[in-house]
């Protein structure tokens, strides 16, 4: 009798460490969701910003349709882009472009005409430092996640619930820019 009981409160122990386990694991996607639904949200807002400023600087020495053509395919991939480390990646290419189309502001600074144009490289900036900062949130979350899956015990209910490993938004500047600096 005592053997029975014994193991039915080892069994309920059990169960309720699965339940805790479990929950545990939500929250953390959640937090990783919830993160990575505010760093798209930057990113998007500053894609827009580098499409409109590669359209303002469109004719300027040499910035011709093709490369305003490229900056706008650039910034359709990252929208399609899925998880963190495909959009790092497509963030990268559109950000060696942006690099070039800075390169040119630089050579010629009359080369925004329009005055409402004109503040576009201070927000990309400003957005772009928002996004740094995102960013770090995200991959706080992500690393919160992943030692819940990777770690035992929590990783045998990660393994029963279909949880898995998230990656990191790391994307690779170009250059030797600093954060959020942009000219």
């Amino acid at each position: 009798m005592i053997e029975g009981v014994s193991l039915l409160v080892l069994l309920t122990m059990v169960a309720l460490w699965m339940i805790w386990a479990h929950r545990g694991l939500i929250k953390a996607k959640g937090e990783v969701y919830t993160r990575w639904a505010v760093v798209e949200d930057v990113l998007e807002r500053r894609d827009d910003l580098i499409a409109a400023l590669s359209r303002a600087v469109q004719g300027h020495m040499g910035r011709d349709a093709q490369s305003g053509a490229r900056v706008e395919r650039l910034v359709k991939r990252c929208r399609e882009a899925y998880g963190a480390g495909d959009v790092a990646r497509a963030e990268d290419e559109l950000l060696a472009e942006v690099a070039e189309l800075l390169h040119v502001l630089t050579l010629s600074p009359g080369a925004i005409s329009d005055p409402e144009a004109a503040d576009l490289p201070g927000r990309i900036a400003r957005l772009d430092a928002k996004a740094d900062e995102m960013a770090q949130e995200y991959n706080t979350a992500a690393t919160q996640l992943n030692v819940l899956v990777e770690a035992f015990p929590s990783r045998l209910a990660a393994r029963m619930y279909g949880f898995g490993r998230v990656d990191y938004y790391e994307p690779q500047k170009p250059g030797t820019r600093q954060r959020g600096e942009w000219i």
